[in-house]
């Protein structure tokens, strides 16, 4: 009786790969739910050597990271913490460590949400707690003063965004399919490095109010209101503040004799 031959174990598939910048202390609850599944390996870079990341290096700057060898980047809550001039510098890293195709994943406040607090006159009025402490409009602005006081000063925010200045810089970088989605006091974006002349690339950026409400029974400024209105309604849309109207045409004025 002949014996069968060992048949030969199938090759496990190759994980995705995705650079986690400014990863800060190894957190995987810190992911987006799509990277916590068994397909994605993450590498986690940042620039304290005091978090153990896998790759020491500031994101303007990633040296040690080989072109074009990741499926996806995701950075949370850090260009804030860059000045305006290097925002370039960092949106060209992030595509150029990504594989063509790849994915870009950010996370940031939301100058405009937190604006709209800020005119209602609640600068330094709690906005919620968060697991460190109470969070106020001058601590997103500014950054978290108590950390900043504790002398952590690279805590301190430098510059910051908007849906659509976000957009715009994602753009600018050479990123395709944009998508910017208003969350509360925070924008969600996805971008992608895809070539020229691919047949999915759209340069068309597309920006969405996803969840502005905040906690619950929250009082919201007059701007959040008009968003809302805006969900429930889109054909209100007036001006540049919500989103330009497709049809439009010249007021026509005339002028005046001198």
């Amino acid at each position: 009786m002949s014996k069968k031959k060992p048949t030969a174990s199938a090759t496990p598939p190759q994980k995705k790969k995705l650079l986690h910048v400014g990863c800060g202390e190894h957190n995987p609850a810190k992911l987006p739910t799509v990277f916590r599944t068994a397909e994605w390996q993450e590498v986690r870079v940042d620039i304290d050597e005091r978090v153990k990341p896998d790759i020491v290096a500031s994101m303007i700057n990633m040296q040690g990271v080989e072109t074009g060898s990741y499926d996806a980047v995701f950075s949370s809550h850090n260009l804030e913490h860059l000045h305006h001039h290097q925002l370039p510098l960092a949106f060209a890293e992030f595509r150029r460590v990504l594989k063509p195709g790849g994915m870009l994943m950010l996370t940031m406040p939301d100058i405009q949400a937190i604006s709209a607090y800020i005119a209602d006159g609640r600068l330094e009025n709690k906005l919620y707690d968060s697991p460190a402490g109470p969070i106020s409009p001058i601590d997103i602005v500014y950054g978290w003063r108590k950390a900043i006081a504790d002398g952590n000063t690279f805590m301190a925010h430098n510059t910051a965004f908007s849906a659509v200045s976000l957009a715009k810089h994602l753009k600018e970088s050479g990123f395709s399919n944009v998508k910017v989605q208003r969350e509360w006091v925070n924008l969600w974006a996805i971008a992608f490095h895809l070539p020229k002349g691919h047949p999915q690339r759209k340069e068309m950026p597309v920006i969405e109010n996803k969840d502005i409400k905040g906690p619950k029974d929250a009082p919201l400024p007059w701007w959040y209101q008009r968003q809302l209105q805006i969900q429930e309604n889109p054909d209100i849309r007036s001006d540049e503040l919500d989103v330009p109207p497709k049809l439009w045409k010249p007021l026509g004025l005339k002028k005046q004799n001198q």
